[in-house]
């Protein structure tokens, strides 16, 4: 139980950290959504330029609703993976109380 409690904890900070930069990532997007959106309320841009920011647009507020959805994901696997970590710290503490326990009757019984 307790190399399975590293292993999970070695999980979760990567999880936690995948999350981090997938954060940050979507917040540098959305800055992009904003430019595009001041861009596109500019009159002076012609059809075709508008058009195009348009689709950029459209490309980044879909990524922006992946990386939320996976962002959402990654948060519910870190969940599972704690409440897993806290079961098999219970176990290992469970494991270490019951060797004291024994070690203490052999004591015992040695004297």
């Amino acid at each position: 139980p307790g190399a399975k409690v590293k292993e999970l904890q070695n999980a979760i900070k990567k999880e936690t950290m995948l999350n981090q930069i997938q954060t940050r990532m979507m917040l540098k997007r959305i800055e992009t959504q904003k430019r595009l959106i001041k861009m596109l309320q500019n009159t002076k841009i012609n059809a075709a330029m508008r058009a195009k920011l348009k689709e950029q647009f459209e490309t980044v507020t879909k990524d922006v609703e992946k990386s939320l959805k996976e962002t959402k994901e990654r948060k519910e696997q870190i969940v599972k993976l704690s409440e897993e970590s806290k079961i098999y710290e219970a176990k290992a503490k469970e494991e270490a109380e019951a060797a004291a326990a024994a070690a203490a009757a052999a004591a015992a019984a040695s004297l």
